[in-house]
């Protein structure tokens, strides 16, 4: 019997009829070890699983009471909110959603906003009986929170199953939220008494959630004294983006599947990109670059900079004719987020520089090379997309000559021996 867990509230007989609402003692509710991402918590049966919308992953939330297993009676994602965030500060609420077994029913699923030891909640699926949602399909609920959209504010004082966001706000909309959830825990509404739906892309005010693993696909270094002694790129791909153990493609390539393609964007110290080109690197495969032979020497203007900053942007492969893959670092997506479509953003990237740096003698500077780590970075929409267009621009006026820096090479370079 499956009739457990004080931090749930039943309404009707248990456990054949138990219509269950979550309440906010999250602490509580969760009977396994708890899934923490970046600004999110999964509890109950919530999952992770691939592919997402549009992206590499998703969390399916089910409520399974046709086993034996009470892990799986409910699940939900807990969002990490800012300090001392308000009511009348909830502003956008959606999420990407499709049930892949049954479909929206007994409330569920839903967003629920902790207020004062209560919830509010924002159901989804068609009002107003939330019921009847297409299956096997991706779907957008929309911005949930928007005035005359519903929330059902009963468990607080003077609210009502029916209520609107701009109503609420007049009698709520200066409490504090403690806390913010996506719960399914329906299964009950249902003949097999299952149901399952994935989301992804989940956005609250402006904190966007897809589920996705922390990116590698930015970073940045830079490289001084290039005029001393010659600078290297190292970069390799761990194989991060591998979705099978082998891809037999065109003879002439045959890559190993999880191939990624790293775009390079050399920067004088002015700011101004002088260069970029891509290079295709395999997992596990070691390529290297020359900074003063085949990124900089070849700029779009004459002048050949001491210094430049390299930024690093690892993207999916185009795929062309029997397989070949290529890259194009002015042909990327520009929506600047990880996928498994051509040109989307793509985990597997690690990098390291060499840099001459000058040590004082009595005879003047002497330059010893160091190496250290290309650095990960937050990539901005807007950034990638400057990066992007001004590389562009630059294979436009160079007439695909100038500005286009040389790639890399199948080997490992750095320090001369010693």
């Amino acid at each position: 019997m499956k009739c457990l867990y004080k931090s749930l509230l039943f309404v009707g007989s248990c456990p054949r009829t138990k219509q269950r609402i979550l309440i906010v003692a999250l602490g509580a509710v969760v009977s396994t070890l708890p899934v923490f991402g970046a600004g999110y918590t999964l509890f109950g049966g919530a999952t992770i699983v691939s592919p997402g919308n549009n992206s590499l992953n998703a969390v399916q939330l089910t409520s399974n009471l046709a086993n034996v297993d009470p892990n799986d009676d409910f699940s939900g994602i807990d969002f990490g909110i800012p300090a001392g965030l308000t009511f009348n500060q909830i502003t956008t609420l959606s999420t990407d959603y499709n049930f892949t077994h049954n479909s929206c029913g007994g409330g569920a699923p839903r967003f629920q906003i902790n207020m004062g030891g209560k919830n509010a909640f924002v159901y989804i699926g068609p009002p107003p009986n939330y019921t009847l949602c297409a299956q096997n399909t991706w779907l957008n609920t929309g911005n949930l929170a928007l005035p005359g959209n519903f929330i059902d504010t009963s468990q607080l004082p003077g609210g009502t199953f029916y209520d609107t966001f701009a109503h609420a706000n007049t009698l709520y909309g200066t409490m504090t939220v403690t806390g913010i959830q996506l719960v399914t825990d329906a299964g009950w509404f249902f003949a097999d008494k299952i149901q399952t739906v994935l989301v992804d892309n989940v956005l609250i005010d402006s904190s966007l959630f897809t589920f996705d693993p922390v990116s590698t696909a930015f970073q940045v270094r830079h490289f001084v004294n290039t005029f001393s002694a010659e600078s290297y790129v190292d970069i390799t791909n761990t194989g991060a983006s591998a979705t099978a153990v082998l891809t037999n493609q065109n003879p002439a390539q045959n890559n190993i599947d999880g191939s990624i393609c790293v775009n390079m964007y050399a920067f004088a110290a002015d700011e101004q990109e002088i260069a970029c080109c891509s290079c295709l690197v395999t997992p596990n495969g070691l390529y290297s670059a020359s900074v003063q032979h085949a990124l900089i020497n070849n700029g779009l203007t004459p002048a050949v900079p001491f210094e430049a900053v390299i930024k690093l942007i690892s993207t999916v492969p185009n795929v062309g004719s029997g397989g070949v893959e290529t890259c194009n670092p002015a042909s990327i997506s520009q929506a600047n987020s990880l996928g498994i479509t051509p040109g989307a953003l793509a985990n597997g990237l690690l990098a390291w520089g060499t840099t001459p740096h000058g040590f004082p003698t009595a005879t003047g500077p002497s330059f010893q090379l160091t190496e250290t780590p290309f650095l990960p970075a937050t990539l901005s929409t807007a950034e990638l997309q400057r990066d992007v267009q001004e590389c562009q621009f630059i294979q436009i006026l160079g007439s695909g000559q100038f500005g286009i820096c040389k790639g890399c090479s199948n080997v490992g370079l750095g320090a001369a021996a010693q």
